[in-house]
């Protein structure tokens, strides 16, 4: 089968089974005009290396790993060993993306507080600022109403200063 149609059948992409022949993952014949050629085989193969490629092993430990697992003959202790040490390295890289997470969790916790604190000064601000301007508003109307009410008691009283005299 030409490389189309394993693609089409594993649901890998043309340009991934070249990169799986290139790093010797998968073996292809070539035709007289140099096209690859795969074996039927070669469809469970790349559905093996998505696999472990899916599974966080490199193409460099599934290069390491793939002839054991393809292979009964070769299966050995070590397989599993390998497979043991690729999972510890898994493991150890989530407790490390974990401790990023808390660390990141920290930093949004203290930014979140300083914009909390910002926003609390920001409307305290406010809050005196509308505070001192209601205040010198009132300030300005109770000076108008004494100022007219000046007028008129000074005007009540010329008016009865008026009256008086007649």
């Amino acid at each position: 089968m030409r490389i189309g149609e394993l693609a089409a059948r594993t649901g890998a992409s043309v340009r991934s089974i070249r990169y799986y022949e290139q790093q010797g993952l998968l073996g292809a014949d070539r035709s007289s005009t140099g096209q690859r050629v795969f074996t039927g085989d070669a469809v469970d193969r790349v559905k093996l290396i998505k696999r472990l490629l899916d599974a966080g092993l490199s193409s460099r430990a599934i290069a390491d790993v793939l002839p054991c697992i393809t292979d009964p003959s070769v299966r050995t202790p070590y397989l599993t060993r390998r497979l043991g040490e690729e999972r510890a390295r898994i493991l150890a890289e989530v407790d490390q993306l974990a401790r990023r997470a808390d660390a990141l969790a920290e930093v949004i916790d203290e930014l979140d507080a300083d914009i909390r604190s910002a926003r609390d000064a920001r409307s305290a601000r406010d809050a005196r600022s509308a505070r001192d301007a209601r205040s010198a508003r009132d300030a300005r109307s109770a000076r108008d109403v004494r100022s007219s009410g000046d007028v008129r008691s000074s005007g009540d009283i010329r008016s009865s200063g008026a009256g008086a005299g007649v």
